[in-house]
């Protein structure tokens, strides 16, 4: 079980605010994920193409929320999408 968890089976909670640090940005969020999970610098574009596979803006605007200014909803998608950097392939 300690090959698939974090790696093909992720966990998303009904309130995101339990996983998410609201005091980072959501820029700073996608960084540490993929840090934590890859070696080296994403591609250029990748996490704005992330960002689209999972519905939420890629906006400046977005980027630099803090995680406790999301919706539930966006927060759940955000998780998602955290979720997915550690495949970038896909």
């Amino acid at each position: 079980m300690r090959e698939l968890r974090g790696r093909q089976i992720g966990y998303i909670p009904q309130s995101p605010a339990a996983a998410l640090n609201e005091r980072l940005r959501v820029r700073t969020l996608l960084k540490e994920s993929w840090k934590a999970h890859e070696n080296g610098a994403a591609r250029a574009g990748f996490f704005e193409e992330l960002l689209e596979r999972v519905q939420l803006p890629h906006s400046a605007d977005f980027l630099a929320q803090r995680a406790g200014q999301l919706s539930a909803g966006q927060g759940q998608r955000l998780l998602i999408g955290l979720l997915s950097c550690t495949s970038p392939a896909s």
